[in-house]
This record gives structure tokens, sequence and C-alpha cells, in this order.
């Protein structure tokens, strides 16, 4: 009955996988019908010359699996399956893409502005990496791995590694002028991980929310993931068009002042101020995505909206995507003090954080 059965002592495969596997491809092809019952586990190890434990276990596998069943002081019976079709009368598989939802076909839709097949070297957000200091990344890396993995492991704390947050904290408040402390800092994969957190966070399906057109397609995929309805906030070589906030009063605005994206036009200091008062009068937070602010060929930086804001709705969003590789994904998310408290337990669930080991060699 079992006669076919050949083991390959050469293989790295173990022996009673082998039996398990060929035994289960006879009960499926149905070479071995129903009730019908195998071999003991001594009479099959003697004739296959192996450990009667190989068999017990290849024997336990089949009948946790249900292709065989037992009963104390019997022998193993097949089970009775049902007819498996056979290979070529199985339907072909369907075409997912005809069964997106919505969201679905809208981010498949997306033209993506990163991600490029062949690398160019004016894909927008591409820094040059021929300097990044490799040896000295393999250094920061390997020190983060002590003797006793152990110590290492485990699930970290959350909104992100309270030292890197302290970092990023001092340095947005000495180079950026952001007075915040670590604890409104959010630690996250890259600032597409930020906007895919606070998409979950901020926004309900069909909130009306403002973005910049032309804009970002990466945050714009993050809202329509979420169910967002997204309304145009026109930008031409002037400026922003302010003035559609008051009428359609969106949940979430979502702005590049710094550097707008893909213009490079600077948000002067009236339309930021003009842009807070009306967010303010439509209840909306602003989201500020300063993606490249360590690029500046000014004597002194620009001041962040999240400096000019008073009422404590606009969140920033930065990266070192740009100062580093794009590869690291580790970005972050400043929240206003109000808000934070219990937005990090939040992100754990939605896990937004880059490994461990990661952030402490950044």
């Amino acid at each position: 009955m079992l006669e076919t059965l050949v083991l390959d002592r050469g293989s790295e495969k173990p022996l009673f996988q082998q039996v398990y596997e060929q035994i289960r491809d006879l009960i499926i092809d149905k070479s071995l019908q129903g009730n019908i019952a195998l071999p003991s586990t001594r009479a099959l190890a003697k004739d296959l010359r192996v450990a009667r434990n190989t068999v017990m276990i290849a024997y336990e596998q089949l009948e946790t699996e249900g292709y065989v069943t037992t009963a104390r002081g019997a022998r193993a019976r097949v089970a009775e399956l049902p007819d498996l079709p056979k290979a070529e009368s199985i339907m072909p598989l369907p075409d997912l893409s005809s069964s997106l939802s919505k969201r679905g076909k809208a981010l498949v839709d997306l033209e993506h502005q990163t991600g490029f097949e062949q690398p160019l070297r004016l894909q927008p957000g591409l820094p040059d990496n021929r300097d990044f200091p490799s040896a000295n990344w393999r250094r920061a890396m390997s020190h983060q791995w002590p003797g006793d993995v152990g110590k290492a492991s485990g699930y970290h704390s959350h909104g992100g590694d309270s030292s890197l947050r302290r970092i990023v904290s001092d340095n947005m408040r000495a180079s950026r002028g952001i007075k915040c402390q670590p604890e409104q800092v959010m630690i996250t994969t890259g600032a597409q991980g930020a906007f895919n957190l606070l998409s979950q966070l901020l926004i309900d399906p069909g909130d009306k929310i403002m973005m910049e057109d032309p804009g970002y397609t990466g945050a714009r995929g993050a809202f329509l993931a979420a169910g967002a309805q997204i309304e145009p906030l026109k930008v031409d070589e002037k400026s922003w068009d302010l003035d559609s906030i008051e009428t359609v009063k969106p949940k979430l605005i979502y702005v590049t002042p710094s550097c707008q994206f893909p213009l490079g036009k600077i948000m002067r200091i009236e339309q930021r101020l003009s842009l807070l008062k009306k967010a303010r009068a439509v209840n909306a937070w602003v989201i500020e995505d300063d993606f490249d602010s360590e690029f500046s060929f000014l004597q002194n930086r620009l001041t962040t909206l999240q400096q000019n804001d008073t009422t404590g709705r606009t969140i920033y969003v930065g990266s070192f995507s740009k100062t580093m590789i794009p590869d690291l994904r580790v970005g972050f998310v400043i929240f206003p003090g109000k808000v934070v408290k219990n937005l990090r337990k939040a992100s754990f669930i939605l896990a937004t954080h880059p490994p461990l080991s990661l952030q402490r060699g950044v």
C-alpha cells in the first residue's frame, strides 16, 4: 500500500517530513481511499528502515491536520475527505483589481513620485548618498546589539525611543525654533508613516480635507486610504488660494509652507497667519510637512508654521530621509502639547514605529 514511499537520506528535509508529505499527497490524489487502515508505526518503520519515532511524528502531523483518524488500540485510518478539483479543472484566479474598494482603486490609480524602477538622478526627494558615512553608520548599528540579545529584545515604549525623541526635540528647538518637549515627539516609519498615522487618528470616512494642488501624492494616498474626501487647495507661482478654506470647511489642511512641493514656493508670513486664522475659524487641524528644512540657501532658516500658531492646531512632520538616506524610513511627528497625551498608545496599536535598533542607530 505504501510501497511507493521513497526516502532521500541525503536530503536536508527531515525523514519524518518526507514520510508525512508523501502519505499526505497519496491521500489528496485518492491513491489512498478514505477509511483504509495505514500500516502500524512499527511495521512502516521497519519497511522504511527508520526509527519508529520518525513514523510516529509523521502520523501525528497527519492526524493533526485531519488527513488520518486514530483511536486507542487501533491503526490509523485515512480520513474521508471531499473530492478535490483536478488541476485542469481549477478555475483561474479572479483579478483582485476588480474587487478593490473605492479607496483601493484610488490608491492604485495614484501617480507615485517615488519608487522608480530605474534610478533617476533628478528624481525628487532622492539625496546624493555618495558622501554618506557608511562606516560610521555600521559602527552605530553594531553598538545597538549588546552581547546579550535578550536585553535588546521586547517591545519598545509608545511613541518611539526616548533618546531619539529627546534628540529630535532638542534639535527642532535649536534649529527650527519649535518649542516642544520629548513627550510631544512621536517617531514614525518615515514621513509616510506619519501621514498614515495622522490619517487614522484624525480622519473618518467622508471627512473633507484640503491639500495643496499640485501636492505630494504620498500624503494624498494616506488621506484617501482613510476615506477622506480631498478638496484642492490651489497653489500657483504667486500664492495659496486660502479663501476656499472657509467655503469647504475642512477637518484637516495639509501644506508644505517652507518649500511647496513640487513648486518650491515659500509661503509668506501674511499667508501663514491668514491660514492659521482660517483654520481656527473652521476648527481644522493643520499638518505642516517640513520635508527639506535642512536645506536652505538663506542665512537663517525659515520660521515654521507651528511657531506662528498660538492656538495649538498645527502638527509638524519631519524625517531623516533627506539628511541621511530614504531607505532608513525614520520620521517624526510633533504634536501640540494638549493633544499628545493619549496618542502614543494609538501609534503603538497602529505599528507606525521603525525597529528600535534602527532608531537608536540614527
